[in-house]
């Protein structure tokens, strides 16, 4: 749900949703994804970092997690600038932005070094939510360094949240004071929120005996429910700023009683099958949605000749296509369709059956020393 959120944020033409206040704020489930990160990962690793080799490997379990598809849908981000080529040798018009221009390369080459959201570009030209998947692949890295210096000489949690709250200093000396432009920051935005997943994973393992004797106790799923519907009301009244920063301990609550609550109406509902299957093309949906939105848009501008509308006095919409409220819905659907299913393709052909190389590669070459990759 978090991913399709960030899908419906990144529609580039007004349309019913459009305005609303949980639309609008979508760019902070970006942090949602680096909190739940690092509860999941601390999960999964905190025990099997014992050495090197363990560290070699579990770099490699994330590579191969991460790149393959960040790889895949690069190349077809690259397709639109061999098109746009194409078009200006036929035409002779090279417009404003050439393709293969200066930006194009340099955004490519970070891109494949899987660099470009550290800081290293001064604009996104491919596939620009992929930032986020730069930084919270050196933000692992950086937690698997951290566990194998430690090895149990200070609690983990004491450091993480060190960490966490170094980060947020950090983030605000730059001058930034809510999560919306923070291109060039994204390093310790990322480190922020994943840090803080991990101290929200060792709060859940210390609670977890009292999680464990409330069971499905009806006070306990109240609170679920309270602070899920919670979030998605301060998603819905706030505005751009440093109430941004609440997000973290916000989402980093809801983690917590999630994985918390055994039984109740949100789990259930969480555990539907249709939620389920969302969870697992997430990654995929987050990573194609802004290709299938941009050919969305020029379907909109250039075989149905909708036009942008620069005076509109409010900032929201201002420069964005603007369709007729039926045709801009039916694209809508439309679209968040074609994303779900082009991320059950890139899910089913490519993010699984190259996480499952990645694993049997990782065992060959480090030994099958871990179980619990996530």
């Amino acid at each position: 749900m978090a991913a399709l959120a960030v899908a419906f944020y990144h529609v580039p033409w007004v349309n019913p949703t459009y305005y609303l206040g949980v639309v609008r704020n979508s760019y902070l489930m970006v942090d949602f994804f680096f909190v739940l990160s690092g509860f999941v990962i601390c999960h999964g690793y905190r025990e099997s970092l014992r050495s090197g080799q363990d560290l070699c490997r579990y770099a490699w379990l994330r590579f191969g997690r991460l790149y393959p598809l960040h790889l895949a849908v690069l190349l077809v981000w690259l397709s639109l600038d061999v098109v746009v080529f194409a078009k200006q040798v036929v035409t002779g018009d090279v417009g404003a932005v050439p393709a293969f221009s200066s930006v194009h390369y340099h955004e490519l080459w970070t891109s494949l070094l899987l660099i470009q959201g550290l800081g290293t570009n001064s604009d996104l030209v491919y596939n620009y939510p992929s930032w986020s998947i730069s930084t919270e692949f050196y933000t692992c890295l950086l937690f698997g360094v951290v566990v194998l210096l430690l090895r149990h000489r200070r609690p983990l949690w004491q450091v993480a949240a060190v960490i966490s709250i170094l980060s947020l200093v950090t983030y605000l000396l730059s001058g930034e004071q809510s999560f919306r432009h923070a291109f060039h920051f994204a390093f310790f935005r990322c480190v922020l929120g994943f840090f803080f997943g991990v101290v929200t994973y060792q709060a859940y393992l210390s609670l977890k005996p009292t999680f464990d004797r409330i069971g499905g106790g009806s006070p306990f799923n109240w609170a679920v429910s309270l602070t899920l519907g919670g979030t998605i009301a301060f998603l819905g009244v706030k505005t751009i700023g440093p109430s941004d920063f609440a997000i973290t301990p916000l989402v980093g609550l809801v983690v917590l009683l999630v994985a918390g609550a055994q039984g109740g109406v949100a789990v259930r509902v969480l555990a539907w099958k249709p939620f389920a299957w969302l969870g697992r093309v997430s990654y995929s949906i987050y990573m194609v949605h802004a290709f299938v939105l941009v050919v969305a848009n020029e379907v909109l501008r250039r075989l149905l000749k909708i036009l942008p509308q620069m005076d509109l006095g409010r900032e929201l919409g201002a420069g964005q296509l603007h369709p007729r409220a039926a045709l801009g819905t039916a694209l809508l659907v439309v679209t968040i369709g074609v994303v779900c299913l082009a991320s059950h393709v890139t899910y089913t052909f490519v993010e699984d059956p190259f996480r499952k190389k990645s694993k049997q590669l990782a065992d060959r070459w480090f030994g099958a020393r871990d179980r619990t990759i996530r």
